[in-house]
Parts: structure tokens; C-alpha cells; sequence
């Protein structure tokens, strides 16, 4: 099993599209969460991730760190049963919620 079957991998790039390494995420296990869109190549100083389950149930919001490609990512433990639901705020409050349909991801039990 390599590292991405076990982790997950969710990439938001920056025409706001989304690329998936693998097609679901795996119930239980962790899931990295990696943006460069819109809020990164406006000068955000912090990006967050916003996310819950099933519809949005239970969210949080979390802090996602920035690599030295101006990129950032998080990881997140799936506790979902059916899908992960998330977005991405910065600290100055915008949002980028994919114009308003958010991103939507398979969650595998």
C-alpha cells in the first residue's frame, strides 16, 4: 500500500477545478487536503480549510500550512460515512467555495 491509498489525496488547483489522486477517501484514515486557488494566488497570509461530513455535519475549520511553492495543505481525519464536504476561507474572511458548489469528495468505508 502506498502512501496515497492509505492517506487519501484531495488537490484544489487554481482554476478552482479539482484533482483527485484517488477517486474516494478511506473511512477512518487521514486525508491530505492540499489548495492553490484563488485565496493563495490573491496574497492570503492564512489559509484555512472548512469541512464536515455528509452533507455537512459535524465542521470544522483548521489551519492549512504553506509549502515553499505557495501552496497549502492540512490533514484531516475521515469520519464520515458518505462523502466529505469542504471549502476554504483565509483570514481576512473570503471564501472559496468553488462559485457557490463547494467541493464534494467519495468516502470509501
Amino acid at each position: 500500500m502506498n502512501v496515497h491509498e492509505r492517506l487519501g489525496h484531495v488537490a484544489v488547483v487554481p482554476d478552482n477545478s479539482i484533482a483527485i489522486e484517488l477517486p474516494v477517501v478511506k473511512k477512518g484514515n487521514k486525508t491530505s487536503v492540499c489548495y492553490n486557488g484563488i485565496l493563495s494566488n490573491s496574497g492570503a497570509e492564512k489559509v484555512y480549510l472548512h469541512y464536515g461530513f455528509d452533507g455537512w455535519r459535524n465542521t470544522e475549520t483548521v489551519p492549512m500550512y504553506k509549502s515553499n511553492h505557495g501552496s497549502y495543505s492540512t490533514e484531516v481525519k475521515v469520519d464520515g460515512k458518505e462523502v466529505l464536504n469542504f471549502c476554504f476561507t483565509d483570514n481576512a474572511n473570503n471564501w472559496d467555495n468553488n462559485n457557490g458548489s463547494n467541493w464534494t469528495v467519495g468516502i470509501d468505508s
